[in-house]
């Protein structure tokens, strides 16, 4: 799936996914964005999770 545009709108809809779906406080995890582009999503999760890493390689 091709996604144009800034994930910024989308980013707490990903945050309520997620939080709903692990069972363990995020506080304790590592959030990893796939498709990280300019990061808005990990910077989203800079202050919820323990670490983030990003990725943005393309094939």
């Amino acid at each position: 799936m091709n996604y144009l545009g800034s994930k910024r709108r989308l980013s707490g809809f990903i945050y309520n996914v997620i939080s709903n779906s692990v069972e363990q406080k995020l506080a304790d995890c590592s959030f990893c964005d796939l498709f990280a582009g300019t990061g808005v999503v990990g910077n989203y999760f800079h202050d919820k999770v323990k670490s983030i890493i990003y990725n943005d390689r393309e094939y």
